[in-house]
């Protein structure tokens, strides 16, 4: 009969059982916890719980190992691989852990943008039969997000001629002005809390000098009503083309997609009829300021 060969048995002892416990059922359900999105705090709770657990029961004989070799003593304990890799993975698993709740807390910013896209001048009149009626110009928000904190500051001017480009120019630079000295002060002057996407601000076209948006801004001067007001005569000598309103705004709102930066955008356009102009007055586009208001 040929000779059997002798069985080899392997003894695993309840240290090692219970590391291959803390760190493959209790690891796996605090990772599933955690990459679940479903108590990320119990979940990275229970994976460290788990990995301390592990290191505190190899934490005396990891001493001893270190004592024996600094101090080329007899060493006494688990063997080379199990005190390598029962720790090691307690500690991968801990490192593994805090990385994924780090990535589970951090907020993810939504998508998209505010955008806010000026509309064609409208004719009100209350009551209807009104001699006069004044302008609104609409200011809508095609963006996908919220406009917050929008801060609008708006002029008109209503001509039957060109008007200079320096003068335009000056006016909007001011208008920009005003809407920083604004933001610093922390006024209410032309503030919209929040615009939301398909819906608009409606601001009433004023004649104002630049100048007193400025004061107004800093908190001097007093408001006073300089609303455009048209009679149904000049409104047709407008829709004619034989007259046109100018419009120019400085604004800055913010949006949830851009945390820590805010839009700021001046625009300077003209109307004659049913046509609009971009007037080069101004760079007509909108720019991502990085920084707070």
């Amino acid at each position: 009969m040929p000779k059997q060969q002798p069985r080899r048995h392997v003894l695993l002892n309840a240290r090692v059982i219970a590391a291959l416990g803390l760190v493959g059922l209790g690891g796996t359900l605090g990772l599933t916890l955690l990459t679940a999105r479903i108590l990320p705090l119990v979940g990275f709770g229970i994976s460290t719980a788990c990995a301390a657990g592990v290191i505190w029961m190899y934490a005396p004989h990891l001493r001893h190992a270190y004592s024996a070799i600094g101090k080329r003593t007899p060493y006494r304990g688990p063997a080379p691989q199990e005190l390598l890799i029962a720790p090691g993975a307690a500690v991968v698993l801990l490192l593994l852990s805090g990385w994924v709740l780090s990535i589970v807390l951090m907020k993810e910013l939504p998508g998209g943008r505010a955008t806010l896209e000026p509309g064609v001048p409208t004719f009100v009149k209350i009551p209807p039969d009104a001699g006069k009626g004044f302008i609104n110009v609409q200011l809508a928000n095609t963006g996908q997000l919220d406009a917050q904190d929008a801060r609008i500051l708006m002029i008109g001017r209503v001509s039957s001629v060109d008007l200079p480009l320096a003068t335009l120019t000056k006016d909007l630079d001011v208008l920009a002005q005003a809407v920083e000295e604004a933001d610093k002060s922390k006024s209410l002057l032309g503030l919209h809390a929040q615009i939301r996407p398909n819906s608009a601000a409606v601001i009433t076209l004023e004649d104002v000098p630049a100048d007193q948006w400025l004061k107004l801004a800093s908190g001097l001067g007093s408001t006073t009503d300089s609303s455009i007001m048209l009679t149904d005569a000049q409104w047709t000598d407008f829709q004619r083309g034989q007259t046109a309103i100018y419009v120019m705004y400085a604004a800055r709102y913010s949006d949830e997609g851009h945390s820590g930066s805010y839009w700021s955008t001046q625009h300077c356009f003209f109307f004659r009829g049913a046509v609009t102009f971009r007037h080069n007055c101004a760079a007509n586009a909108v720019g991502l300021k990085a920084g707070s208001r």
